[in-house]
Order: C-alpha cells, then structure tokens, then sequence
C-alpha cells in the first residue's frame, strides 16, 4: 500500500567542543527497506503486491563546525564524512522477472565527504 513506509529510528546530537568555537555533529538513521512489486516483461504486477522490500538501511554522518566572524558576519565551516560504515543504500531495484539481473539493487552513494557554508547574519557587538 502506498502508506507502508519503512520502520525508522533517527537520531542526531550537536555538541560544543572544549576549543572556542568549535563543535561536532553526528546524525544516526536506520530503517526498514520501502516496499517495492515485481513486474512480468509486460509490465504487469507479478504475485502480491508490494510483496518485496529494500535491505536494511543505516547512515552514519559526522562533522565538525568552526564558528567564524568575517567583516562582521557569522559563518559557520563545517566538514564531514556522511555514510561513514560505507553500507550500500540503493535507490533502485531490477524488478523484471526474467531479466538477466533480477532483484539486483542499483544506485549506491558509497561514503563521501561533504562541506557546507552556513551564514547566520551580523554578528553581535562586544
């Protein structure tokens, strides 16, 4: 059914370090795979609908931000590894029966590394 969406438990934490000016951000999230039918060569639903489900999905992403003033604007860097365990999270399935790769998952992200520029305004006069 359209409403059967997965199982999931998120989490995230941001947590100041012990340096000026500096933090550290974790983001947990695991979930049950979308339900998904299979499809004869003519297009037709093949067994029960919705019958099959994506693997288990979990990401780990972690960063570190440093709060910076420039020209009396605050910014904050920050770097980090999303996907850290490296586990295969695919987008797409082969759900032709028949089909030479039947059932195979496609369209993994992998681990990457991400960068992001966030701006919060003038910063306050001391």
């Amino acid at each position: 059914m359209p409403w059967d969406s997965p199982n999931r438990l998120l989490a995230w934490g941001y947590l100041p370090l012990p340096w000026k000016n500096w933090a550290i951000s974790v983001l947990a999230d695991m979930r049950s795979g979308f339900a998904f039918s299979v499809r004869d060569q003519n297009g037709l639903i093949a067994g029960a609908a919705d019958s099959y489900r994506y693997p288990l999905d979990f990401d780990l992403n972690l960063a570190i931000e440093r709060m910076v003033t420039l020209r009396g604007y605050r910014f904050a860097l920050r770097g980090g590894v999303d996907n850290m365990t490296n586990q295969a999270s695919p987008t797409a399935v082969n759900n032709v029966i028949g089909a030479p790769q039947y059932l195979r998952f496609l369209g993994d992200e992998g681990r990457h590394f991400v960068v992001r520029i966030r701006f919060f305004g003038r910063a306050r006069k001391k």
